[in-house]
């Protein structure tokens, strides 16, 4: 996938239609949802110490956006229960294509007008066939 410019980034999150900016918390578990052909993985990493909060979807050098949300995800064997933690958010690097996931109560949204950060809210996701 080729590079994009910080203009085009910010266009593509606005298609996606969410131009909030995510930041993990502090210690948060990141799930790395692997997939080769028909097998599917995860990997869990564990985000950082160091700072209070970790950009995901700012413009970055891995042009990460966040794909959806959504109560619960199975991904091959596991399954993320994010129905009592506000859900389960899923992001993808536009840089490698690398998808991963993170439970909502390890989210902060940054408000552009105060710089301040606010705990994300959440209600049960229910979809119909």
């Amino acid at each position: 996938m080729s590079r994009l410019n910080q203009n085009n980034f910010l266009h593509l999150k606005r298609i996606v239609g969410d131009s909030d900016v995510y930041y993990a918390k502090r210690g948060a578990s990141v799930f790395f949802l692997n997939q080769l052909q028909d097998e599917r993985w995860l990997n869990i990493r564990d985000i950082g110490r160091a700072e209070a909060y970790y950009a995901l979807n700012k413009w970055n050098e891995a042009q990460i956006i966040k794909l959806y949300h959504l109560d619960s995800l199975v991904w091959g064997n596991d399954v993320l229960d994010g129905a009592d933690k506000k859900g389960v958010h899923v992001f993808q690097s536009l840089l490698n294509s690398n998808l991963f996931a993170l439970f909502g109560e390890d989210l902060v949204v940054e408000d552009p007008a105060t710089a301040e950060f606010i705990d994300l809210t959440w209600s049960s996701q229910n979809f119909v066939d």
